[in-house]
């Protein structure tokens, strides 16, 4: 019995469909919307803060506290722009519901987000709600304020940069670069896309990190270099603990 909760549970991590803003109404999430809504941002009973954050790498992340340390949820609406001057969004009125059991999370990325291909780019609405997702009961016990986030095409690219195919690679990093600074938030992955097994896919993640943030490509060199010296310096050291061994096992011997 208890594993069968337990595979219902982990089933439960994957995207599901829940009804609508305001009536029970299961419809399959697709490009074509059959209503939408206005909503207000925010809910007077919300008990969960909700916001955007960006790191030092230009990652946008959703940051929210969880003190109960529930199970979390995210509820998504495609939206039809941000946030407008009277704090309301107007929404499709079928979403997705997105799980993921781990209570002491607390922080989730928009890259990782917008992995799922049934979020094309574009406009969404979302909130955050804590309950106990793991049985039957689907009913949260808190939730947060709504906010508006958006998939552009810099995620795509992203994305297009763990290509199983080197020319998709090799395309995706180029369109980074073109960009410039506004894909700030592909330099971790270009980053990783410059030690590429693919030699064109390297020169073109460098030259996309040198227009993204100009000397970067002396970062890297100069974080390489670092590490090449380092090495050398352990294997000097190794070699002088091994003669200094030797040195003193022929003095034991004479003696």
């Amino acid at each position: 019995m208890k594993n069968i909760f337990l595979c219902l549970a982990l089933w439960m991590t994957t995207l599901s469909i829940v009804p609508s803003v305001s009536i029970a109404q299961k419809v399959e999430f697709r490009d074509s919307c059959p209503e939408w809504q206005l909503i207000t941002a925010k809910d007077a009973n919300a008990n969960i803060v909700l916001m955007l954050s960006t790191n030092n790498d230009g990652q946008k992340y959703l940051v929210w506290s969880n003190p109960s340390k529930k199970d979390t949820r995210f509820e998504i609406h495609k939206a039809k722009g941000p946030i407008n001057s009277e704090g309301q969004i107007e929404v499709c009125i079928i979403g997705l519901h997105v799980f993921f059991f781990y209570p002491d999370k607390d922080s989730y990325s928009l890259l990782d987000l917008f992995k799922n291909p049934k979020l094309d780019t574009g406009y969404y609405a979302v909130r955050l709600e804590l309950g106990d997702f793991s049985g039957f009961t689907q009913t949260p016990f808190d939730y947060s304020n709504w906010i508006v986030i958006q998939k552009t095409e810099i995620f795509v690219l992203i994305a297009e940069l763990k290509s199983e195919d080197w020319r998709v690679r090799y395309s995706s990093a180029q369109d980074l670069g073109n960009l410039k600074d506004a894909a700030r938030e592909a330099v971790p992955a270009l980053k990783i896309a410059s030690q590429d097994s693919e030699p064109h896919v390297r020169q073109a993640a460098l030259t996309a990190l040198e227009k993204i943030v100009p000397n970067s490509f002396l970062e890297i060199a100069g974080a390489g270099l670092a590490a090449v010296l380092l090495t050398i310096t352990l294997l000097l050291l190794i070699i002088r603990h091994k003669r200094r061994r030797r040195a003193g096992l022929s003095v034991k011997k004479v003696v």
